[in-house]
């Protein structure tokens, strides 16, 4: 029967249908589309494409597809009213499939225990009794997408849309309404945040209850259903747009720019993209249009997540390849369920039109470092995941293709500036190096971390530090989205903040792609990559301007950091030569606010053929000039980081952290004040969270700071001294000679020049990276003989070779 509460909610909606309608402008679905056919079915899959997914049922999941028909069918005899939520809405899927395959005449060659409309009577058994539960507020869970989850899993709009849809044939007027009445109600009392001007969407939080909005439209428009549901239909088909392109899709387009990125850690990540993707498989069917293949970031997430994992194993407390550490969120193995089931819906859901990605996507799984061992999809609950994951999502028909067959790079900027380098993309011998440089902002769990960076290599060598949330294996600490926990360059004003200073002047309730805060110039942009040019298997270079990060003080006037990745894979020793140099260039009003290159790491940083100064309890200082050791040797990691600063040439090294008896200081403001929650503070703990943060500090006295940090990267079992470094100086360019066969410049200024000469001592090949150039093509000299002229691109980067060394220069030609 017709509840009477939803349909007085019809009623609203018609009586209120101005203001709802000023939501956004009438949505008219793609001419030919399924929808604007007013075809059912039309979510997941049309009349159209269901024989070619009978085909791929018969090809490759035959006996899969009958024991799947044998659980559900074991099933039948149980009443709705008794099944936990995931069961409820996931066999309303189920029985609702059966039906409409039944009914196609298609899967003759497979044996049924009942009729379509049979099956049918029983999805809408179940649609009926998720109807009777939404009045004691029974609605979409943030975690619906773990399935597993008795209390949480599953989507309640999408089970009522599916019932709707597929068993469609089967059903009177009446059930169609109530049904109807139970989508408009979820659409009525969805929460505000969801509306224009809300909460931005792409977090996982909110991600599940926008299912609210769109489901009801794509599943009732152009049905006649009677004179009051017409309105309602189109207001809710409307939710597509102002919502679901405008607000979800486009929005991660602009904000991630063109590829895969996420602001809240892995978790969050895991479950929010899962609850975008299955919302955007349905209205993907129904607009007739591959969302998956026309969004970038959708269809990148799983490349994305083969360089979000660290690439070695780690045999500790826990063991296995894990995904990089947001704190807000637990730590969380690569090999689960989360990274499996978004990696596999993407790939079945492109692999027609982009069967390369497919492909790539396909061979992560299966064949990679990074392959599953413990997640199967076959060993899934069949009720619960076979039916999308394994049958409408499948992929078994995908041929499997490396990262070079794809042409994969060892660099590339993700999403929120989610800068990643690896030295190589197949073994545990990679490095990985995260640089982050975000355009935009993004407000959920987001970290004050624009311009830090992240060191692995056999293990953490230099870490986002703190844990703000966390199971009980990692310690917690306060306020770890503050600059003081990242590897950046800190400001400490007079009086100002002891978790140091970061005011961006953001707009947090800019929540649609083209709002004037979204773009260039508005309050969410908070950076700019100047220069970026990836040269695989020799450097990588990105100039990342975060001024307007701290637009908000009033005291920032420049702030940029370049960060340089020098890496040969065909040199002798490759593993241990390694170079990442940081040069910080920084501008500020007044000369007493402190500046402070942070690094923070798992060990103690041992300065070589020096030491440290006790200064209380967890802090020493010393003087600046020497060569700085990290080694990460936990369980089976055996990392090894070498520091040396070229510039300023005034500094104090500063430590805070450790541990004294019971006492733990792993977490400190700048005042060295206690920032932790609680332990446990084990060696576990310390290499994921922490122990020690070193802090340069410019004791120049002036408004500028400028800082060239030189770090050498390898294995700790091997590298046991640092390479040769010399200072290098030419005009308004400062730089490094590393080894006697790298040469590296920075430009000082922000204006770009037209020429540089320097002079190197050198008695073998050296590389030659200048950054800071004009566009133009060059003559280079050397010992006033020509070499061959290089063209420098947008990325103001000239790169050359020479036998020897000398005098250089570079210059513009007219």
């Amino acid at each position: 029967m017709r509840h009477p509460r939803f349909q007085s909610i019809v009623c609203c909606l018609l009586l209120t249908g101005g203001a709802l309608t000023a939501l956004g402008q009438n949505f008219t679905p793609p001419p030919g589309s399924p929808l604007a056919k007013r075809e059912h079915p039309r979510l997941y899959f049309t009349r159209e494409s269901l024989g070619a997914v009978k085909d791929y049922f018969d090809r490759y999941e035959a006996a899969n597809f009958q024991h799947y028909l044998g659980r559900v069918d074991s099933a039948f005899a149980e009443s709705p009213s008794n099944k936990s939520r995931n069961y409820l809405l996931l066999d309303a899927n189920n029985f609702a499939f059966l039906s409409y395959a039944v009914s196609s005449g298609l899967f003759s060659n497979y044996q049924f225990a009942y009729s379509g409309k049979e099956y049918a009577e029983k999805a809408y058994a179940h649609a009926e009794e998720i109807a009777r539960r939404m009045e004691k507020k029974f609605v979409e869970q943030s975690h619906a997408a773990i399935l597993n989850s008795s209390s949480q899993g599953g989507y309640l709009n999408l089970a009522l849309g599916v019932v709707y849809d597929w068993c469609y044939g089967y059903l009177s007027l009446s059930q169609k309404r109530v049904i109807a009445d139970a989508l408009i109600a979820n659409y009525r009392n969805r929460e505000k945040d969801i509306n224009p001007g809300g909460k931005v969407k792409l977090g996982l939080t909110i991600s599940a209850k926008c299912h609210d909005v769109g489901v009801g439209g794509l599943t009732l428009w152009g049905d006649d259903l009677g004179s009051d549901y017409e309105a309602a239909a189109q207001e809710m088909l409307n939710g597509v747009e102002w919502l679901w392109l405008n607000r979800v899709l486009r929005m991660g387009e602009q904000l991630f720019e063109g590829t895969a990125g996420w602001s809240e850690g892995a978790n969050y990540f895991g479950g929010g993209a899962i609850n975008i993707i299955w919302f955007t498989a349905a209205m993907s069917s129904a607009l007739g249009q591959n969302f998956f293949a026309e969004m970038n970031w959708l269809r990148d997430i799983p490349k994305y997540l083969y360089f979000y994992v660290y690439p070695m194993r780690i045999e500790g407390e826990r063991r296995g390849f894990f995904e990089q550490r947001n704190d807000a969120v637990d730590l969380r193995e690569w090999d689960s369920s989360g990274t499996l089931l978004r990696i596999s819906a993407i790939t079945g859901l492109i692999r027609s039109e982009d069967p390369a990605s497919a492909g790539f996507y396909r061979w992560i799984m299966e064949d990679s470092e990074y392959k599953f061992t413990q997640q199967s999809l076959d060993d899934y609950k069949p009720r619960l995941f076979w039916l999308f994951y394994k049958f409408l999502w499948g992929f078994k028909d995908v041929e499997k293709r490396t990262p070079e067959q794809v042409g994969l790079k060892t660099a590339y900027r993700f999403g929120l500036g989610d800068v990643i380098l690896r030295s190589d993309l197949t073994t545990q011998n990679a490095t990985k190096i995260n640089f982050y440089t975000p355009t935009y902002h993004l407000a959920r769990h987001y970290h004050k971390d624009n311009s830090s960076f992240v060191i692995f290599k056999y293990g953490l060598l230099a870490l986002d530090a703190g844990v703000t949330k966390g199971s009980g294996d990692l310690p917690k600490s306060e306020r770890s989205n503050t600059p003081i926990y990242h590897n950046l360059l800190a400001m400490y004003p007079p009086n100002g903040s002891p978790l140091y200073e970061f005011g961006a002047n953001t707009n947090d309730y800019a929540d649609a792609y083209n709002d004037p805060d979204n773009q260039p110039g508005g309050r969410n942009h908070v950076g700019e990559v100047r220069a970026l040019r990836f040269q695989p298997g020799i450097f990588d270079f990105v100039d990342y301007d975060y001024t307007r990060s701290y637009k908000e003080e009033n005291y920032a006037r420049r702030m940029r950091r370049k960060l340089l990745y020098l890496h040969d894979p065909h040199a002798p020793d490759y593993r241990n030569q390694e170079y990442l140099l940081i040069f910080d260039d920084v501008l500020v009003n007044n000369p007493a606010i402190k500046r402070r290159w942070l690094l923070h790491t798992s060990s103690w940083p041992e300065i070589v053929k020096g030491s440290w100064e006790r200064q209380g309890p967890g802090f020493w200082t010393a003087p600046g000039g020497g060569i700085l050791a990290v080694t990460n040797t936990y369980a089976n990691a055996h990392g090894k980081l070498f520091l040396k600063f070229l510039a300023p040439g005034n500094y104090q090294l500063r430590l805070r952290g450790g541990s004294e008896g019971d006492a733990h200081y792993w977490f400190t403001d700048a005042e060295g004040n206690d920032l932790r929650e609680r332990g446990p503070f084990t060696p576990w703990g310390g290499f994921w969270a922490g122990t020690h943060r070193l802090e340069v500090e410019d004791l120049s006295g002036d408004s500028a700071s400028q800082y060239l940090a030189v770090m050498q990267i390898g294995d700790a079992n091997t590298l046991k001294t640092m390479a040769t470094v010399e200072k290098l100086e030419s005009g308004n360019f400062i730089g490094a000679l590393i080894n006697g066969e790298r040469a590296a410049f920075f430009n000082r200024t922000a204006e770009m020049a037209d020429a540089i000469r320097y002079r190197i001592s050198a008695g073998k090949t050296v590389q030659h990276l200048l950054t800071g150039l004009k566009p133009g093509k060059y003559r280079i000299l050397q010992n006033g003989k020509r070499l061959p002229p290089v063209a420098v691109e947008s990325d103001g980067t000239l790169f050359f070779k020479s036998a020897g060394g000398g005098e250089f220069a570079a210059e513009a030609e007219n």
